[in-house]
């Protein structure tokens, strides 16, 4: 694979038999389909970094990493803790992990995150509330960008540099509000690639879900042209026929 980088990402993991509420939910991984995953990414001889690297080579214009692909989580579910982050460690893998206040509902949940970062993994903002910050007014949308990161950095005491746009969703206004913020960079949900001429607030992802197939990774990841196009393809007509 040449230097353009992936973003896969994820929002739960548990195990197949954990928690009955999930077991429907399209954007839950079942453990042991993450593991494989994960096996897969090693089997290729990919190296994972987190976001702190690919934002630092994009302002430096410094040539990306080959055969590298980043990780990363939405919402802040306990779950990061629980199985996501052991999974990623058994194989030395790291990842950044987008917070939604909402769902730190417990001191002991930024523990969690303490520890995550003092582990090597990266943590982002991900909002308050989880709102589509493109229906609210600028001063509302401005206050979910800044509250969440002064309270994330408040809490574990680091600087917090990545956003992650809830449900994907932005606009120009957005973006200029979170530069403003004082965020280095914002992801997005739309697929692709990234590679040097990539804006760091412009990180295209791609949203893994339970249906998301080993085969389908493994086209991703050696760039097999047509079937990249074809994604491409169904992307751009979800997004323009069925927002």
């Amino acid at each position: 694979m040449n230097n353009a980088i992936p973003i896969f990402n994820y929002h739960k993991i548990t195990p197949r038999n954990f928690n009955n509420a999930l077991q429907n939910d399209p954007y839950t991984i079942f453990l042991e389909d993450f593991e494989a995953q994960l096996q897969l990414i090693k089997d290729l001889n990919f190296r994972v970094i987190n976001l702190n690297e690919l934002v630092a080579c994009l302002y430096k214009q410094t040539p990306l990493p080959k055969n590298a692909l980043a990780i990363t989580f939405d919402d802040g579910y306990q779950t990061d803790y629980q199985f996501a982050a052991p999974a990623l460690q058994k194989m030395n893998f790291t990842a950044t992990f987008f917070l939604a206040l909402m769902n730190l509902d417990r001191k002991t949940r930024w523990f969690e995150y303490e520890q995550l970062l003092q582990q090597g993994f990266a943590v982002g903002s991900h909002t308050v509330n989880h709102p589509n910050l493109t229906k609210m007014p600028p001063d509302q949308a401005q206050n979910e960008l800044k509250q969440s990161k002064q309270t994330i950095e408040n809490h574990l005491n680091a600087q917090i540099d990545h956003f992650a746009l809830p449900y994907g969703l932005f606009n120009e206004k957005i973006i200029e509000i979170a530069k403003k913020t004082g965020y280095q960079s914002v992801s997005n949900t739309q697929f692709g690639f990234n590679n040097i001429n990539t804006s760091p607030f412009y990180l295209k992802r791609w949203n893994i879900k339970k249906s998301t197939s080993l085969q389908e990774i493994k086209n991703v990841l050696t760039q097999k042209p047509l079937e990249l196009y074809k994604k491409q393809i169904l992307y751009t007509i979800k997004n323009t026929f069925f927002k």
